[in-house]
């Protein structure tokens, strides 16, 4: 008896399931409330279609260039030449106004995003002057005496912060291009030397981002290369 009715349910589960089929492939023939496949009220229509972006839709991708105080002008003109290519490709340049690297790319495109340590610094004007608290902090992690530095000093290094990261520390640069006498790309070979570019190569460093310096023999066709997949 028992095994009769375990049989019994089991029919009925069946048949429910075949009735619960039907009820599902009729609803669609006959229209449904989502779609169509054939006959009906043609309701297919209402399915969400793949949205395509903006004909005008430009990604976005910036860079930060910047250089010490002593760069070359042989090298001026490799950053010149890189920028306007950059140009071309769409990027964005990010720079501080600082003198040297800086002021050469400020000249050179327009497509330029100009981070300063403060508002006015070297005459500039912009609206990415501002280090806030949690700014601060990310430039603290990494400089080793960040707490006895000049009040100027630690704006800067924020500056430098917010150059890699961006202005909200939530867009990070897709590379860093600089100059440093030593050539330093890697956290291992920032030395004193490196100077205030070392900092920003450890940002750079610690998110994972390409670091083209072009003190460092064959660093302008390393850049080219990695340039060659935005063709």
């Amino acid at each position: 008896m028992d095994d009769f009715g375990d049989e019994l349910n089991s029919f009925d589960q069946k048949n429910n399931n075949q009735n619960n089929r039907s009820n599902y492939s009729n609803n669609y023939n006959n229209g449904g409330n989502r779609g169509n496949w054939k006959g009906g009220n043609n309701n297919y229509k209402n399915f969400s279609r793949k949205q395509e972006p903006p004909k005008d839709f430009v990604l976005y991708k910036p860079y930060v260039v910047t250089g010490n105080k002593d760069t070359p002008p042989s090298v001026l003109e490799d950053i010149r030449q890189l920028v306007k290519k950059l140009d071309g490709l769409g990027f964005i340049a990010r720079t501080d106004g600082m003198d040297g690297v800086d002021i050469e790319v400020e000249k050179t495109t327009k497509n330029i995003e100009l981070y300063l340590p403060w508002k006015g610094f070297n005459n500039k004007d912009s609206k990415l002057y501002y280090n806030d608290t949690t700014t601060m902090q990310a430039a603290k992690a990494y400089h080793p005496t960040f707490d006895n530095l000049k009040p100027v000093v630690q704006a800067i290094l924020g500056k430098n912060a917010r150059m890699v990261l961006g202005n909200k520390l939530n867009s990070n640069a897709l590379f860093l291009l600089c100059w440093s006498e030593d050539g330093a790309e890697l956290k291992k070979d920032v030395v004193a030397r490196t100077g205030n570019v070392g900092h920003i190569i450890l940002i750079a460093n610690s998110i994972g981002i390409p670091v083209f310096n072009l003190g460092k023999e064959g660093s302008k066709e390393k850049i080219n290369t990695y340039l060659s997949m935005f063709n």
